[in-house]
Parts: structure tokens; C-alpha cells; sequence
């Protein structure tokens, strides 16, 4: 999800700020772009990649 949002990163510190914010993690990053609303997106995501 968050690498389709994100523009031209170039590193994961890059892919973790958002609005010139650095996040401890991409889940935080990504709620913070509105892009899970919840915990059940997140773990739902985390499922499709593993399979």
C-alpha cells in the first residue's frame, strides 16, 4: 500500500515520513496517511503477502 502512495523514495526513513514526520514504523506511517482505518486492514495486508 504504501509504496504505490509514496513518490520517488529513496530510502525507508523516505517511505516513513509523512508531512515531514518520520515514523517509528510503516503502520504508523500508513495510518497516518489514511490509509488503515483500522488494525483488521493491516493484518488483512500482512496475510496477502505472506501468501
Amino acid at each position: 500500500m504504501i509504496l504505490t502512495t509514496v513518490k520517488g523514495p529513496t530510502s525507508y526513513e523516505d517511505i516513513r515520513t509523512v508531512f515531514d514526520i518520520i515514523y517509528s514504523t510503516f503502520r504508523n506511517a500508513c495510518f497516518a496517511m489514511s490509509l488503515l482505518k483500522d488494525d483488521r486492514e493491516y493484518i488483512e495486508a500482512l496475510r496477502e503477502i505472506k501468501d
